[in-house]
């Protein structure tokens, strides 16, 4: 699965659901539940020898991306109304 996982849609898809206030606030209390989850999938990864921190690494900084994106966003929004 993680093979056909683009980073790109994953960034355009919390994106997207950050632009909603309520979803925005469950992005970033989400994001803070994925750091203890990439140290699990780390060590797993490191104790199998395979690469998959490296795309799990990426999704997660996909993740955060799109959740400072969408807080400038619901700030300038805020801002301008």
């Amino acid at each position: 699965m993680l093979t056909r996982l683009n980073h790109i849609h994953i960034f355009l898809f919390c994106l997207l659901v950050s632009l909603f206030p309520f979803c925005l606030f469950m992005l970033i209390g989400f994001s803070f539940w994925l750091i203890p989850l990439f140290i699990i999938v780390c060590l797993i990864d490191y104790l199998k020898g395979t690469i998959y921190r490296k795309k799990i690494g990426l999704m997660i900084a996909a993740v955060y991306l799109a959740s400072i994106l969408g807080l400038i966003i619901f700030y300038l929004t805020n801002k301008v109304a």
